[in-house]
């Protein structure tokens, strides 16, 4: 198998152990993140990185019990979600990166470029902007995308969002994503990654614009800051979220199309408002989101 399969079967089987994970009643799983996926590549085993949010190491031995208990289940729900001809056996590795305090010191630390104002600064200052996302893209990262692009394009500047890889079906018909190309072309002034956690699951969007400043905007808590500036921010339960926040900040009023795509990223994320990360705000942007035209049909 390819990398760049292996990569993309690990994705999905992060994204469809996330949503199952979620779901169990068992209290030992309760909050947890499935933060990456590595199946091996004949398929006979895939290790599945968890840890809490906020993490807490003192729960990871009844975490992996949990999660061993139910290794039964999770690979028969798999095999009706996935096309695999075989289901990997899954093997429970607690994730310790967030455990470590040299992490903690790149999330929180002053040494790291890493804040919404900065953001905000930079977007106002550039004039042309490639936006891209992640492969195996879901719908957090398709609306954060294209939402993004929409809110610059309306502060008069030319912005383009690229994703390197195939659209899913289901989500090609969100506004303007037959407008997302492969791979960046033409001039630039900057980059700006959209929920991905690490470059190399950018794909080749970026190819050739390597030495433009990079805006690294995520939620995810393993993001590993790769940017020039790094705006990370695990509290917000979806990208889409913290593109609605720079919307605010740049002073883009909503209207249905761009409150439609945002809201798709925040439910998509959640399972449909489902996860514990949920939060009265979040349902409070969600109805200023229905307010301004989207709807949750």
């Amino acid at each position: 198998m390819g990398e760049r399969r292996q990569r993309r079967i690990g994705e999905l089987l992060r994204e469809e152990l996330s949503a199952l994970v979620s779901e169990l009643k068992d209290p030992r799983v309760a909050g947890v993140t499935v933060t990456a996926v590595e199946p091996a590549p004949d398929l006979t085993i895939a290790k599945v990185y968890v840890t809490t949010w906020p993490a807490d190491p003192a729960r990871r031995e009844e975490v992996l019990a949990g999660l061993e208990h139910a290794k039964g289940y999770l690979k028969h729900e798999l095999a009706g979600r996935v096309l695999l001809r075989r289901i990997p056996d899954l093997v429970f590795k607690w994730d310790d990166t967030f455990d470590r305090a040299d992490r903690i010191e790149r999330l929180t630390g002053d040494d790291l470029p890493m804040s919404r104002e900065q953001a905000r600064r930079v977007l106002e200052q550039a004039q042309r902007i490639a936006v891209a996302t992640h492969i195996a893209p879901d719908a957090d990262a398709l609306s954060s995308a294209i939402g993004l692009t929409l809110i610059l394009r309306r502060l008069g500047k030319e912005a383009v969002a690229f994703c390197d890889d195939d659209l899913p079906p289901r989500l090609k018909t969100l506004p303007h994503a037959d407008e997302i190309g492969r791979t960046a072309h033409g001039s630039f002034d900057l980059r700006v990654s959209l929920d991905a956690s690490d470059p190399s699951r950018l794909g080749q969007a970026f190819r050739g614009l390597e030495s433009l400043p990079l805006l690294n905007i995520d939620h995810h808590v393993t993001n590993i800051g790769f940017g020039t500036i790094n705006w990370v921010e695990p509290a917000a339960v979806a990208t889409a979220e913290m593109v609605l926040w720079l919307a605010d900040d740049l002073g883009v009023a909503l209207d249905p199309e761009l409150a439609s795509l945002l809201l798709a990223g925040i439910v998509g994320d959640t399972l449909g408002l489902r996860t514990p990360n949920v939060t009265p705000q979040v349902l409070r942007e969600v109805v200023r989101l229905m307010e301004a035209g989207a709807s949750l049909a």
